[in-house]
């Protein structure tokens, strides 16, 4: 019987029926076994990871040390974290060096597309992986009222995301993880495009171009490690329509943030100052944007305080100082160092005197780096 059904022409919608099921009964099986091979996978023991660290970092390994540890191992770049910066918080920048071609958009080399973004690193439970997060619920929304029950709502709406999940490769003896930075560095990551599309497609009078990220064609040139930042170049070759393809040397910066974050001072809009804008949710009033003022961070000796309130004028604990490249011509050091010292004048009206200063970059220094974010170097 059942040969005999089999023989003949099935209707084409019984035929569908039959494929769909057996298709279905086989995904079901293949992914009930792929999940329980996965689930049946043991995570590595720290032993385990420690004897993985002694078979990578090797004498032979090119290791830099400042914030993280970076390691070069047979054409792979790694951060060793050490345990003190999990959760910290770190900005995020990113600019070109260099690109292939200037008929992308309208920008040029050393431009930034995005202001940065703030993250923090943090372990998974197990500790198999390292994931990066995206700060936004200090960022983007505020609450500035006082019943808690709406600001516990508010908090469930601002959940930091995950942007990159890197797999812990191995354990260093004093219990640093080891992750390979190519997810972060060789990736097309939204927030750290290099893309910020033309004028035309900013005002949406033509479609945004679509760009294929080519793993294949990219890879990490550089990563230098100082006491309170790393910078990373990367090569980065995108694909858009038929034949463009653009090339760009990408240099991202990560820097450490102060543990105790300066006071902050809300924006007037009679003052001309350049800021930064969230969401101030309260309880009592309608949402509405705010804005707190960009401004350095000079602050006074404690035994100052005084002398400022009684408007005399001091000197702040950390000057802003500004380093002259060695490149800059020498003819043009001194107009450059007085339109510097300049801005002097307007501190003083602040209360600070000597708070901008100008030096020449030091030449032939170990210690310093004109990418070390202790340094501003024009």
């Amino acid at each position: 019987m059942i040969r005999h059904f089999f023989s003949g022409k099935l209707p084409a919608g019984i035929l569908f029926i039959l494929t769909f099921l057996l298709s279905a009964v086989s995904y079901s099986q293949d992914t009930t076994a792929k999940k329980s091979r996965q689930d049946s996978l043991p995570l590595l023991s720290s032993a385990e990871r420690t004897k993985a660290y002694s078979r990578l970092v090797r004498k032979e390994t090119v290791s830099d040390t400042g914030m993280f540890i970076t390691h070069y191992i047979n054409n792979t770049y790694y951060f060793e974290i050490p345990d003190s910066l999990y959760d910290r918080d770190m900005l995020l920048s990113s600019a070109r060096s260099a690109m292939s071609s200037s008929d992308i958009d309208e920008m040029v080399a050393g431009e930034r597309v995005k202001p940065g973004i703030m993250v923090r690193w943090e372990k998974s439970p197990g500790s198999d992986k390292v994931l990066l997060r995206k700060s936004t619920s200090r960022t983007r929304l505020r609450f500035t009222g006082e019943d808690s029950g709406f600001q516990k709502s508010l908090s469930l709406q601002v959940l930091d995301p995950v942007i990159v999940s890197f797999p812990v490769k191995a354990e260093a003896p004093g219990g640093n993880l080891l992750i390979d930075i190519k997810p972060l560095y060789v990736a097309d990551i939204p927030d750290l495009t290099p893309f910020r599309g033309s004028l035309v497609e900013l005002l949406r009078l033509v479609a945004p171009r679509k760009y294929a990220f080519k793993e294949d064609r990219s890879y990490i040139t550089e990563a230098l490690s100082f006491p309170q930042n790393i910078e990373v170049r990367s090569l980065l070759t995108f694909t858009e329509g038929n034949n463009n393809i653009y090339t760009l040397l990408m240099h991202r910066s990560l820097i450490l943030l102060p543990e105790t974050p300066m006071d902050m001072r809300y924006a007037d809009p009679r003052v001309g100052y350049f800021g930064s804008s969230f969401e101030a949710f309260d309880e009592a009033s309608p949402v509405a944007p705010r804005y707190f003022i960009s401004r350095w961070r000079l602050e006074p000796f404690p035994e100052d305080r005084g002398k400022m309130k009684r408007g005399k004028l001091v000197e702040p604990q950390k000057p802003i100082v500004f380093y002259i490249d060695e490149t800059t011509p020498a003819k043009w050091k001194p107009y450059i160092k007085k339109g510097i010292e300049d801005w002097n004048a307007a501190f003083e009206e602040a209360g600070f005197k000597n708070a901008v200063q100008v030096r020449d970059a030091p030449v032939n220094d170990p210690d310093f780096h004109p990418e070390d974010i202790r340094y501003s170097v024009i």
